[in-house]
């Protein structure tokens, strides 16, 4: 399994996506490595999203664009009510252990 947090690969997605990239066992010519690191930008994935945002096929994404939001990490909680963020951390904490989630929200 292979874990990585929005935060470090906003912060450095060449390295993230190498390391990944050995993890998986998957041989990247050097040179090509700008490029495809260029091709995984935020605003390059927007643009491409017809091609790039998951093909989910129940309706939940009527415009595929929309998928890529702001970029921001935690953007989500501002749609919740304090309500749902409570149901939220409540049963997060029965999936998953404090490191985890300290982990998930702490970046």
């Amino acid at each position: 399994m292979i874990l990585t947090h929005y935060a470090e690969l906003s912060a450095d997605l060449e390295t993230q996506m190498r390391m990944i990239a050995d993890r998986l066992g998957i041989t990247v010519p050097a040179d090509r490595w700008p490029e495809l690191a260029q091709a995984a930008t935020l605003p390059r994935m927007r643009a491409n999203a017809d091609t790039t945002a998951p093909d989910e096929r129940i309706g939940l994404l009527t415009d595929r664009g929309k998928f890529f939001r702001a970029g921001t990490s935690g953007q989500w909680r501002s749609v919740f009510t304090p309500d749902d963020l409570r149901r939220y951390r409540d049963r997060l904490s029965l999936l998953a252990p404090a490191e985890l989630i300290g982990w998930l929200h702490d970046h």
